[in-house]
């Protein structure tokens, strides 16, 4: 049987899995893997496809940003350079943290502090 590796290449770059092109080129798995000179062709075959379509994207992506677009711009930033706002949110959980944490301690020297005045006035408990 002769497959046809442009089009598995094309489906693999669509994020396809090896069972969905076996399925739309009307194949079964076996047939696909046993038709590949090797797993390494099959393999190659799938990452060079996802790999077009990563560059693809990532030109289209970099022709927005230099049109000025600021949602990709704004999306470049913080998916591809790792910048997010996650560190914003990070900090306001730390904050946060550290406020409670603060009002806890307050509250257990006011208990320990009233548990004294009351050892003071009542010696015999305690």
């Amino acid at each position: 049987m002769n497959i046809d590796w442009d089009k598995v290449e094309e489906l693999a770059g669509k994020d396809l899995s090896q069972s969905e092109i076996c399925l739309l080129l009307e194949i079964s798995e076996k047939e696909l893997n046993d038709t590949a000179k090797n797993k390494a062709q099959m393999a190659d075959t799938i990452r060079r496809g996802r790999a077009k379509s990563v560059l693809f994207v990532a030109e289209k992506l970099l022709e927005q940003c230099e049109k000025g677009n600021v949602s990709a711009i704004t999306w470049w930033e913080k998916t591809r350079r790792g910048l997010a706002d996650s560190v914003r949110v990070e900090n306001e959980f730390e904050s946060a943290a550290a406020a409670a944490s603060e009002k806890l301690d307050r509250a257990i020297a006011r208990l320990a502090g009233a548990e004294e005045k009351k050892s003071a006035r009542d010696p015999g408990t305690g």
